[in-house]
């Protein structure tokens, strides 16, 4: 049910996005805050379809990789929301998952503390998720064909501001073992509570793999780690998204 609207505003390359219902009188994700528990995953779903993405900035004809920055953008607000909610991860990371119901505007733009060498293999984008208050969360995406290891992940765990809620990094590798050792450390993941919750200051950290899967991305969430094999596969229009959750054993 979610409807994207092309308003072409400048030649800039970076885009803003409006975040809203797409019909009113349909419950839509800030919704579920009111009462979690009681959402049922048909009626859950729903209210992650009730989606209108509005281009209020930029040409998206003009941003090269902005069919895969669409589909980052839908799974973080339609199945990510979603998983973390049947999951259990929203209550751990709630502050993040709260903030992400509410979001009012997008913004994407390239990453680019780069030299000009490392730029010529691997683009990244940079989005930010604002609600109405100010606060904000932000997703850092490797685009496909990278050949640089985890770029630019350090840089995002550093200076993370009072206000941002939730950090994401979008990526096609694995993560090398000895990282993963750091990130534990740094999130404190021996705690059982700061084991999902994941805390880089006040913000919840969330590592996103995918993969190309025909003519659709896989994604599944590899940090913190949920014990469980849950992939959504999304494509640009959105029409024959299928979720696969072969739930392993804890």
């Amino acid at each position: 049910m979610e409807i994207l609207h092309f308003v072409q505003d400048d030649s800039m390359n970076n885009l803003e996005f409006e975040i809203g219902k797409y019909i009113e009188e349909i419950k839509g994700i800030d919704d579920v805050l009111f009462d979690p528990r009681s959402w049922s995953p048909d009626d859950l779903r729903e209210a992650c379809n009730n989606l209108e993405f509005l281009i209020s900035k930029g040409d998206f004809s003009k941003r090269p990789g902005f069919e895969f920055e669409f589909i980052v953008l839908q799974y973080l607000f339609r199945r990510f929301f979603f998983v973390s909610h049947q999951t259990g991860l929203y209550n751990p990371q709630r502050k993040l998952w709260s903030t992400l119901a509410q979001i009012k505007k997008v913004t994407i733009k390239d990453h680019k503390i780069w030299s000009k060498s490392k730029r010529e293999h691997t683009r990244i984008s940079n989005f930010k998720l604002e609600d109405h208050r100010g606060n904000f969360i932000k997703a850092r995406v490797v685009h496909p064909g990278s050949q640089l290891d985890m770029p630019a992940f350090g840089s995002l765990l550093r200076g993370v501001s009072a206000k941002c809620l939730g950090l994401f990094y979008f990526t096609e590798q694995e993560l090398d073992p000895k990282l993963l050792e750091k990130i534990q450390c740094k999130t404190n993941a021996k705690d059982p509570f700061d084991r999902f919750k994941a805390p880089i200051n006040q913000a919840s950290l969330n590592i996103i793999r995918y993969h190309l899967a025909g003519d659709k991305y896989g994604f599944k969430h590899i940090y913190p780690d949920l014990n469980k094999d849950i992939v959504s596969y999304m494509d640009f229009a959105n029409k024959t998204t299928s979720e696969e959750m072969a739930l392993a054993s804890s």
